[in-house]
């Protein structure tokens, strides 16, 4: 019988929910998930504004791919700023946490838009065909 093998590393969210929370980190920012060592690392480069993004394609090292940026959300009429982290990864798995408010992070799942097509882009991929916008 062979033992059960538990990473010992926390879940992903709680990692990412750091570079949320981080108030050193100023936004945008670039966030690369780099596998070294059995270990998720993330890889930060800072962005004057998404407009400088250069599109070519991120190191084929990079695992997953993002951008943390400042939102702001209007919600009953009160506006609301935060941060948000959208990722996407190479197996086509996505991920995006927010922070509204101070609030704790939070996990969302719209997959969709130019900040999702922009990730496809920066991992050289094309993205899925099965979205409402691609099919004919």
């Amino acid at each position: 019988m062979r033992p059960s093998i538990r990473p010992s590393v926390h879940p992903l969210h709680e990692r990412l929910d750091q570079l949320i929370d981080d108030p050193n980190i100023r936004v945008p920012v670039l966030v690369g998930l780099v596998m070294r060592y059995r270990r998720v690392r993330p890889v930060l480069r800072a962005l004057a504004s998404i407009d400088d993004l250069d599109l070519s394609p991120v190191p084929c090292c990079w695992r997953a791919v993002g951008l943390l940026v400042d939102v702001g959300v209007t919600r009953s009429g009160n506006a609301i700023n935060g941060r948000m982290l959208h990722l996407v990864g190479r197996d086509g798995r996505h991920i995006t946490r927010l922070s509204l408010g101070g609030g704790p992070p939070f996990s969302a799942f719209d997959s969709q838009g130019s900040l999702d097509d922009l990730c496809w882009r920066l991992l050289g991929l094309s993205p899925p065909q099965d979205r409402p916008e691609n099919r004919p």
